[in-house]
């Protein structure tokens, strides 16, 4: 912090996310952050089925240098929005 203060009458802090996985059969495959691992089609380990959002744990090392995953609303909206054209077979 620079120690400068700012008056506002409302705070809005994001201090993280960890995915509730706990409840899934031993077949998904987790990141190291507890997260659903997902490929780039966004399908996960178990055969049809599919994850977006804050509880899957995304790793494109081979396809963006600058992808980073925030775990927020917007990223978890689009993450859905290409999760669904990839299980219709309509790719990217």
């Amino acid at each position: 912090t620079n120690g400068r203060k700012i008056k506002c009458d409302f705070v809005v802090s994001a201090t993280g996310v960890v995915p509730n996985t706990e409840f899934l059969s031993e077949e998904f495959e987790l990141g190291p952050d507890r997260g659903v691992k997902i490929d780039e089609t966004m399908a996960t380990s178990v055969p049809d089925v599919f994850a977006a959002g804050d509880a899957c744990y995304c790793e494109f090392e081979d396809h963006s240098s600058t992808w980073l995953q925030m775990r927020l609303w917007t990223q978890a909206r689009v993450m859905g929005a290409y999760a669904a054209r990839a299980m219709a077979g309509l790719g990217s």
